[in-house]
């Protein structure tokens, strides 16, 4: 998947779908007529999972970062592409085992995509 062209809503609604909220309840994050009525999805209601901001909200990403061990690297000062490095590897660092690397403008972003990557990964 390219998930480098997919908007931050996109990217937002993929990480959501990761993380369990799943099945069904996918129809309802694409629906823009959806109803108001509270969806329970796992412990939290489905208001709440569309509220998530992954790309741009750290106290919605940092959990995440933490949990898998997403590693964010600042650009290089006086480097024309200013990008922010987000990558994972398995062994955490010490040899290069099976990495995931995206570099993105905004920081979040590129660790959701290295998130969903290393899903990706998984499969």
């Amino acid at each position: 998947m390219n998930y480098e062209d997919m908007s931050d809503y996109e990217i937002n609604k993929s990480v959501a779908l990761c993380l369990g909220f799943s099945g069904w309840y996918s129809q309802y994050l694409d629906s823009p007529d959806r109803d108001e009525n509270l969806f329970l999805v796992g412990s939290q209601n489905l208001r709440e999972v569309l509220a998530k901001d992954y790309c741009n909200n750290p106290s919605d990403a940092w959990p995440i970062i933490l949990e898998y061990g997403i590693c964010l690297t600042s650009p290089i000062l006086g480097s024309g592409r200013q990008l922010w490095s987000a990558s994972w590897n398995r062994d955490g660092g010490r040899w290069s085992c099976d990495d995931i690397i995206y570099g993105d403008k905004k920081p979040l972003r590129a660790a959701m995509i290295v998130f969903l990557k290393m899903k990706d990964a998984e499969k």
